[in-house]
Order: C-alpha cells, then structure tokens, then sequence
C-alpha cells in the first residue's frame, strides 16, 4: 500500500465511531455501485425466505422454539467464551 492511504486508514482509525461510520458510508458511495437494483433485488429475496418460512411455521411443517429455550442456549453458548 502506498504511504498516503496507509495514513489515511490511520487517521480514519483514530475518528469516533460515528465520524468512522460517516467516513464508510462516504467511501462506498463514491464507488458507485448503488443503483438501487442490487437492493430491491436483496429485499426481494428476503421477502421470498420471510414467506416461506412463515408458512412453514404457519402449515405446522417447521415449529418454532421458545425465547426462552433460545436465551438459555446462548447463555451456555456465551458462558464457554468466557
């Protein structure tokens, strides 16, 4: 990498959270890649897998799990890391 983005990044580094977080969004915009179809196309899909998966739980086909279950299951998860 050359010098100037090496000190770039550092400096973007050194920013709070929400100016990095500006900073990002400013970056990936400048590439030029939103042209809107990329996410109706995202959304799209979401839609579909959020349909199927309702009508899943709606059919009797899957069946959901408690919060409860869920929470305690992430709690064991989590104690492990630690």
């Amino acid at each position: 990498m050359v010098v100037q983005v090496l000190e770039v990044i550092e400096a973007a580094l050194a920013l709070p959270q929400a100016d990095r977080e500006t900073v990002v969004r400013r970056l990936v915009d400048s590439l030029g890649h939103d042209d809107g179809v990329g996410d109706k196309a995202v959304a799209a899909a979401w839609d579909a897998v959020i349909s199927s998966r309702v009508d899943d739980i709606v059919s009797g086909k899957v069946e959901g799990i408690p919060w409860e279950q869920v929470d305690a299951e992430l709690d064991q998860i989590l104690a492990e890391f630690n």
